[in-house]
């Protein structure tokens, strides 16, 4: 099978395309004919190198998995050769007390595909039946393939962590990314005000058709003027961050009186700043949110299926073509999902 592997972190000439064998299923296995694997912040943040981050070398990267079941070990009794399955993105212990508790997502030995062990940049991969979920027939490999991480992450953000109510106001920042996307399409659909950002007028216009209310142009306008406009001055009841050091301190700003600020990734840097004394005389609640559980994941996956959630993709690029993919991704260029194909 084809695979490509990243042997040292740095450029994308470090992603190497290769040969290698089919793995063969263990009992409790199933082996995925690859079809789809869409693209994450993380997988730029893995190969140049992740902060802080021991990240076994080679490795191959891809987080967000969907395929047809070509094999499966002996043990293997929910899934059937030609089932359309989608991975969640992650392996854990499943005996913790957090995994036990069904809070995947904080597990001891969590490994998100793709980053701590090998993940979709290839034609197959062996995983465990656990992980493995079935997609709807009429949905396509390329779009379930924008789920796993992006979903998973929106859907814990919003429901377990932000509990927003219809009519709330929420803010989330760059309406262009495959996060943001799932945020505003779940944020609509429980009857939320949204407001994003973009940085060019075609963002602005996309993002517009997602259902936005209002777009800001962080390249342009004052983002703390412009929330304070459309709120009549009080600020929102939800902020959503998945960029970090940059925008931090403008989103303590924008949260209203008991608002809340939900805070994942740091896309451009981990290290915040801000003044405490609003945070505090605002009550404001800062919750930290990673990935989500696997139960979180089934019922986005639900909707997804029920037709309820479009992810949007970008562009789709052959696994000979991974280096262009990463370089549109490190420039910007896209509004939506990136999807590799074997």
């Amino acid at each position: 099978m084809k695979v490509v592997r990243l042997y040292r972190h740095g450029g994308v000439e470090n992603l190497k395309l290769e040969e290698d064998r089919i793995p063969a299923p263990k009992e409790n296995e199933v082996l995925v004919r690859i079809r789809a694997c869409s693209m994450n912040r993380l997988d730029i943040w893995t190969r140049v190198g992740y902060p802080g981050v021991n990240i076994p070398l080679p490795i191959i990267l891809g987080s967000d998995i969907a395929g047809s079941v070509e094999d499966m070990g002996s043990e293997v009794r929910n899934f059937s050769k030609g089932d359309k399955v989608l991975l969640y993105p992650a392996l854990v212990c499943n005996r913790c007390e957090y995994c036990i508790a069904g809070e995947h997502s904080m597990c001891d030995d969590l490994r998100i595909l793709g980053h701590l062990v090998d993940g979709g940049y290839r034609e197959y991969i062996a995983v465990p039946e656990d992980i493995l979920y079935k997609i709807d027939s009429s949905r396509s490999f390329e779009e379930a393939s924008c789920l796993p991480v992006t979903g998973t992450t929106a859907w814990r953000a919003i429901f377990t962590k932000a509990s927003p109510k219809p009519g709330d106001v929420a803010f989330v920042w760059g309406a262009g990314s495959g996060t943001g996307i799932m945020l505003i399409q779940l944020l609509k659909n429980l009857g939320c005000k949204v407001i994003s950002t973009a940085g060019s007028e075609e963002k602005e216009k996309r993002a517009y058709s997602l259902g936005c209310d209002l777009v800001i142009n962080y390249k342009k306008e004052n983002v703390v003027t412009r929330v304070q406009e459309f709120t009549n001055g009080k600020g929102v009841d939800v902020v959503i961050d998945s960029v970090g050091s940059s925008t931090f301190e403008t989103s303590i700003k924008i949260c209203k009186k008991g608002g809340k600020l939900v805070f994942f990734g740091a896309t451009s840097g981990d290290l915040v700043s801000y003044g405490v004394r609003i945070a505090y005389r605002r009550q404001i609640t800062l919750l930290g949110s990673y990935l989500g559980s696997k139960s979180e994941f089934a019922r986005m996956l639900k909707l997804f299926n029920e037709g309820k959630l479009k992810p949007v993709i970008d562009s789709i690029f052959k696994l000979d073509e991974v280096q262009k993919a990463h370089q549109r991704m490190e420039q910007n260029l896209h509004f939506g999902k990136i999807v590799i194909i074997p």
